[in-house]
């Protein structure tokens, strides 16, 4: 294998390499869509991928990859979110986001030829690829994130959908070519010319679906590359004459040639049966909650029978008791429940593989005798992937000491990873709940799993991505069972810690400084809270919620400062296809908390009052009258107009602004009472917030939608 050392290998237009030769031997990548801005705006680019066949066309609605549909092939390749630079660094300054995709290249079926990856711009953006000041394509090896290629797309001029690379099958092996050629037409041409039907422009998206051409395909309808040009060379192969024409960067009409059938005759509208199509509109429903989100888990059903169970919880004592068998328990189901272990494995970077797992193995250190809760491996091809496991439940806190010392044996011994894994979550700004010298973790990774987490990933697996075997279902509903039983010691984050009662007080008397050891510990603990409700949410939804700090308030300085000075604590949650984020609030000193979402209104022509019902027609009639609607207003200042929603139904006009100002979007918000209580469950802030954090995205968030104009 070429050593290829720290730099990543330059690819040029219509160049190719092997992935053996860049170190991807696993074939666990990660690319990276990069595109820069001019003046510091962002790219709003949708990436897409096409799984085609050695025909080179989709084989059926599934080899499609887009925002619409953002996995395929059981996660093999996967949409990520898009990733953008911290705030303030010269990337971010620069206009430089990112768009994401994971590929398991080992996991890909043999009747797959060629993954073809592209991104396309909204053409009611009017903006094109010709617009951007700088775009690229990045590969890094999943494993260790090492930047493996690069390729740089120049002379971009009026594409709307540009092919970046593909990566194709050659002897056995995947090798990347290089491709940089757009489709002045956008996503619809892209698409359908690898055999995706499209819809036509003025399709409903809930209407439309993805249909592909099930004829089979003659000698010379081959796509972009056939499967014989590509033994025949590695260079770029011009596309058939019967697909879209794309253009190089920088010229070309991209013309859409009429369909061909099987026989090779031109087909006309009336001899071909009409069929649906993908729409190429932008996503814009929100996930939606289970009808039985809000039931009890196992229901009453009235019985005292009592079924056996695969982990028993009678019998638990102590907290080192709870602890073992909380380690035995969760270990010996990522053996065995691969996609459930994978899943865990995966975030603190071990390739996917057979998973071996092992209970209080001893080491030795300085003379001293150690002995982690348990040790997990991980086996792929000829790669071996080692991490220490620490279990905390309960109130049980991870020891710095302790963990620095287990990585000190990772390091000696060669293993890749400590993983702690407790009911504690990083406030904050921390990556870790203890503080371990970076230095020692250039070659070990230290990695935390919080209960939550666990719980959300055994979820998202159980109910939502699936388990193929179905005795290894079973295990995983079993081990859920265990986890939410509250002997069990993995209920999550329990409490707003010892000092929420002290600070509370504080705030209300107005005597509380910013600087106050307590104010840092119960701001750090309401990051923890969002973290919660984000793994909460992801189990309920069955996509990755995530936690975001607030815009205004970034930094956990600025968060502790805004917390003595209003008694405010925010915290924000992307939930993927929602409208917006969800923003959560706590106000101390009202003992109020909320949950608020804003909604871009119409634009062009539309009049106010157009506006105003078109967001309240979205809102349910059961969602509760006393969620409040604001209607921001254009203009140099920073006005309003507010009603209640009870209000605003009975009379829209309440909301129509004076002077026939343009309303510019509105923020819809719902708020209930505060709970007093230090803990978790009824009455206390955290039950507080997760209340009115579900019920606003049953009740509102899950009912929104973007506008969109179909006239044109």
């Amino acid at each position: 294998m070429t050593d290829l050392g720290t730099m990543p290998f330059v690819l040029r237009r219509g160049g190719n390499a092997a992935l053996s030769q860049l170190g991807a031997e696993l074939g666990s990548l990660t690319v990276f869509l990069d595109t820069r801005g001019r003046d510091g705006d962002v790219v709003d680019a949708d990436v897409s991928v096409l799984l085609l066949d050695e025909s080179g066309k989709v084989r059926s609605s599934s080899d499609l990859v887009f925002y619409n549909q953002p996995i395929a092939l059981g996660g093999a390749v996967h949409l990520r979110d898009k990733v953008q630079p911290e705030p303030g660094t010269p990337e971010a300054e620069e206009g430089w986001s990112s768009d994401v995709v994971t590929l398991e290249l080992d996991n890909v079926p043999d009747d797959i030829e060629r993954i073809v990856i592209s991104a396309s711009l909204d053409p009611a953006l009017g903006e094109t690829f010709g617009d951007a000041a700088a775009i690229r394509m990045r590969m890094q090896r999943t494993s260790d994130a090492a930047d493996l290629l690069v390729f740089d797309i120049e002379h971009a001029s009026d594409e709307l959908a540009l092919l970046f690379g593909e990566f194709y099958r050659r002897d056995g092996e995947w090798k990347i070519r290089a491709v940089g050629q757009g489709y002045a037409e956008g996503l619809a041409a892209l698409i359908g010319a690898h055999g995706v039907e499209v819809a036509p422009d003025d399709a409903e998206p809930d209407d439309a679906d993805i249909e592909v051409h099930d004829g089979p395909a003659d000698a010379d309808d081959t796509g972009a590359e056939s499967s014989s040009s590509a033994d025949a060379a590695d260079e770029v192969v011009a596309p058939s004459s019967q697909d879209a024409t794309p253009t190089e960067p920088g010229g070309g009409d991209g013309a859409v040639p009429p369909a061909v059938d099987a026989k090779g005759e031109q087909e006309t509208s009336s001899s071909r049966p009409a069929r649906k199509g993908v729409s190429v509109r932008r996503a814009a429903r929100a996930p939606r909650l289970p009808a039985d989100w809000n039931a009890s888990i196992p229901a009453d059903d009235g019985t005292d029978w009592q079924p056996a169970r695969l982990f028993p919880v009678a019998g638990i004592g102590s907290g080192e008791e709870q602890e073992r068998r909380a380690t035995s328990a969760l270990l010996a189901v990522m053996s065995t429940v691969r996609e459930f272990g994978s899943a865990l494995t995966t975030r603190c970077g071990a390739p996917k593989g057979a998973i071996e797992t092992f209970v209080e193995v001893p080491f030795g250190q300085d003379e001293e005798a150690y002995r982690p809760d348990g040790v997990v491996r991980v086996t792929r091809g000829q790669k071996t992937w080692t991490a220490l496991v620490e279990v905390k439940t309960s109130n049980g806190k991870l020891d710095a000491t302790q963990i620095d010392n287990y990585v000190n044996i990772a390091r000696s011994k060669g293993f890749d990873a400590v993983i702690t894994i407790g009911n504690e979550l990083a406030g904050g700004d921390a990556e870790h709940p203890v503080a371990i010298d970076r230095r020692k973790l250039r070659k070990v990774g230290l990695h935390h799993l919080a209960w939550d987490q666990i719980r959300a990933e055994a979820v998202l697996a159980a109910r939502h991505r699936g388990v193929a075997d179905a005795t290894q279902s079973k295990v995983l509903h079993e081990f859920l069972r265990y986890m939410n039983h509250p002997r069990s010691g993995m209920g999550g984050l329990g409490d707003m810690g010892s000092s929420w009662v002290r600070v509370r007080d504080a705030v209300k008397a107005k005597t509380a400084r910013a600087n106050d050891k307590a104010i840092g510990e119960v701001s750090a603990r309401y990051d923890e809270l969002v973290q919660h409700l984000a793994h909460h949410l992801t189990g309920l939804l069955g996509v990755e919620v995530l936690a975001l700090p607030p815009r205004d308030t970034p930094d956990h300085a600025s968060r502790r400062q805004q917390l003595a000075d209003s008694g405010l604590m925010f915290g924000r949650l992307k939930v993927p296809g929602a409208v917006d984020v969800v923003v959560v609030g706590a106000d101390v000193r009202a003992d109020k908390v909320s949950a608020s979402v804003k909604v871009a209104a119409p634009r062009g022509e539309t009049r106010a009052q157009t506006r105003i019902n078109w967001l309240l027609r979205q809102i349910p009639e059961e969602a509760s009258d006393s969620i409040r609607v604001e209607a921001h207003l254009a203009g140099p200042r920073a006005t309003s107009t507010a009603a209640l929603l009870g209000k605003a139904r009975q009379d829209p006009a309440i909301l129509l602004p004076e002077e026939q100002r343009e309303i510019k979007a509105f923020t819809v918000s719902l708020e209930q009472q505060l709970g007093p209580k230090r803990a978790a469950g009824a009455g206390t802030l955290i039950g507080s917030v997760k209340d009115v954090t579900t019920n606003f995205y049953a009740d509102v968030v899950q009912h929104l939608r973007p506008w969109s104009d179909k006239r044109g």
